[in-house]
């Protein structure tokens, strides 16, 4: 785990999503398609998976020794109850009149109360086991980044602003110029054209996300070509209402 650490340059009590950033950083500097070196990437992945896979091995062996320690005090504590429970009450040792030298009660030897059941704070650190815990400091699907999350995010951006620029436009009296767009307006109104253009976006992003899997650059290069075209028709689209409209 030391040597995988020091790959990722990371220390050996990083949590998941510190070693989940550690090997984007490294892995956007080396990956092949951005000029890195192929074999200096592989064993920075190679790092990252083995890392990973050491760090839930030792999680799973610290649970079943958490759970082990449990069943095991608590099976001393049910001894020692039983052992107590045969003695003449006579020879049982008065734990309730106890006292320590400043006054204070002491608490139960042995796990077990004055009433022969287990000491209340030890019984509530019996079942505050670790048994049933999970690790959340790993990321997930739900918030790790991807891979083309901030040229996705500007070319959804974009594509909303053009609809609404189309929205405002033809409130004046302005044409959809898209013939399939204008097809989509004619037989369902707005509404049918909004989800037209929605369609083709969602499509996109779904084809770069395609691309990305075999090269980052060209998927990511696919988008921001789709978001300087729509940027360019957002800004005619401002042009022509400023100049006929306003």
């Amino acid at each position: 785990m030391e040597q995988y650490a020091r790959i990722l340059n990371v220390p050996l009590n990083a949590t998941d999503e510190d070693i989940h950033r550690a090997y984007r950083k490294l892995a956007s500097a080396h990956h092949p398609d951005l000029g890195g070196d192929k074999d200096q990437f592989q064993q920075i992945q190679h790092a990252y998976e083995q890392l990973l896979v050491l760090r839930k091995r030792a999680r799973q062996d610290r649970r079943k020794m958490d759970v082990g320690n449990a069943a095991y005090d608590r099976n001393v504590q049910h001894q020692q109850m039983h052992q107590q429970s045969q003695q003449p009450a006579s020879q049982q040792p008065d734990q309730g009149n106890a006292r320590q030298p400043d006054g204070t009660e002491r608490p139960p030897a042995g796990g077990v109360g004055a009433n022969g059941q287990p000491a209340p704070h030890q019984t509530a650190t019996a079942d505050k086991s670790h048994v049933g815990q999970r690790d959340t400091r790993g990321g997930s699907f739900l918030t790790r980044k991807l891979p083309l999350q901030d040229a996705t995010t500007l070319f959804i951006l974009i594509n909303t602003l053009d609809i609404f620029m189309t929205y405002v436009l033809m409130r004046f009296g302005a044409i959809e110029a898209n013939p399939f767009a204008n097809y989509f307006f004619k037989k369902y109104n707005f509404n049918g054209m909004i989800f037209f253009k929605l369609a083709i976006v969602a499509g996109v992003c779904v084809i770069a996300q395609v691309v990305a899997t075999k090269s980052i650059r060209k998927g990511k290069n696919l988008l921001m070509l789709g978001s300087i075209l729509v940027g360019a028709v957002v800004i005619y689209s401002v042009m022509l209402f400023v100049t006929k409209f306003l």
